[in-house]
């Protein structure tokens, strides 16, 4: 059975800030609000929220001004990200293909019709927990740290403070 068109993004996968205060911004979101650190490259570090079954959710990258870098979009299918890339190119908002990168495979990235940075990929690297995260209770999702955010597709990410 095929999936209908509007089924084929599965949801928001990861958004990109850039933040003119890194240290500060990294405290937040490491400290505060308890996000794990998976990937530090270059000038951004990658973080997850609890409860995440990919990689990351946040990519923290250090700017002379704060703002959105790239949102990002998981598709439900290889076949979704096909039609989704299609779709794109007709109405001619891609920008092309990128190589894979922490977390993500290949990606389509493209802007939308008010100029806002976006990718859409399939492939993803789901998050195995290693001791350090491995919760002693099954009711307990993180160590006792922070403020316990979760899903970064939810309110995490919507209500972050202008850093």
């Amino acid at each position: 059975m095929a999936v209908p068109e509007n089924f084929d993004l599965a949801h928001l996968g990861a958004i990109e800030l850039y933040t003119p205060k890194f240290e500060e911004s990294l405290h937040f979101f490491r400290d505060i609000c308890a996000m794990r650190e998976v990937e530090r490259i270059g000038n951004s570090a990658y973080l997850r929220t609890w409860d995440e079954y990919q990689l990351y959710s946040l990519k923290l990258t250090a700017s002379d001004t704060n703002g959105v870098g790239r949102t990002l979009y998981r598709t439900t299918s290889e076949d979704a990200l096909q039609r989704r890339v299609t779709a794109i190119d007709k109405a001619g908002l891609g920008h092309g293909w990128r190589e894979p990168e922490v977390g993500v495979g290949r990606s389509f990235e493209f802007e939308d019709p008010d100029g806002h940075l976006m990718a859409l990929y399939y492939d993803t690297e789901h998050y195995v927990p290693d001791d350090k995260d491995r919760p002693a209770l099954k009711t307990r999702p993180l160590p006792t740290r922070g403020t316990a955010s979760t899903r970064g597709d939810s309110t995490t990410l919507i209500t972050l403070p202008a850093m």
